[in-house]
């Protein structure tokens, strides 16, 4: 084990960092859905890259202090990050951005009707 220390102390790599990888090759195994190469390569990419930024957030959420509760929380985000991620996407193409936009402007005209008193005839 020290010459695996040895190999991280050089690299500088953050522990989440590692267990986001590791939390990736795992989910490789048994989320149903990663199925093509792309997206398995997606999953080993960024897995790593949001243990990296969110692990310690994740940590702290979950009340999970000191290192091995930081790496522990680093694994759990790589290995749902991108399952987390495709929902994300789905929901957004889901939304039907014109309608949204519609109801926005529909909302913001009433509060300036509503407030400079135009729109009703008494």
């Amino acid at each position: 084990m020290p010459f695996f220390q040895k190999i991280l102390d050089a690299l500088d790599f953050d522990k989440s960092v590692i267990a986001g990888f590791l939390g990736a090759l795992f989910g490789l195994l048994f989320l149903t859905e990663v199925k093509t190469f792309r997206q398995k390569l997606a999953l080993l990419a960024f897995g790593p890259v949001l243990a990296y930024y969110f692990a310690e957030s994740a940590a702290a959420f979950f009340h999970m202090t000191g290192p091995k509760g930081v790496a522990a929380a680093g694994f759990g985000v790589g290995l749902l990050g991108y399952v987390i991620l495709q929902a994300i996407f789905r929901a957004i193409k889901s939304l039907d951005i014109m309608d949204l936009l519609k109801n926005a402007i529909s909302q913001a005209f009433d509060k300036i009707t509503g407030r400079f008193g135009g729109g009703s005839n008494p």
